[in-house]
């Protein structure tokens, strides 16, 4: 990604910095995996797939406004750029 697409990335989606660090670089998603089985693991907010992003925001009705709207900035910013888009294998 260059500075300019930073720039306009900021512009248009109001992309939310802490510390001078980019949300996506530091969100993190505690999960048991699809079947809720799994061990558990963190993800970054980066590291989640699309369909991940999209299942969290379809059922977990508890979560703050703040995870809910970085969520969908995510999906946008993916949308915006395709090669950030991550599919689930299989």
């Amino acid at each position: 990604m260059t500075k300019k697409d930073i720039g306009r990335y900021l512009k248009k989606y109001s992309l939310v910095l802490f510390k001078g660090r980019v949300v996506r670089e530091w969100m993190q998603w505690g999960t048991f995996g699809k079947d809720g089985r799994q061990p558990y693991r963190v993800v970054l907010l980066k590291d989640m797939s699309d369909d991940h992003i999209q299942a969290v925001l379809d059922t977990q009705t508890h979560i703050s406004n703040f995870y809910r709207n970085e969520f969908k900035s995510e999906l946008e910013f993916r949308k915006k750029f395709i090669r950030h888009s991550i599919k689930e294998n299989g």
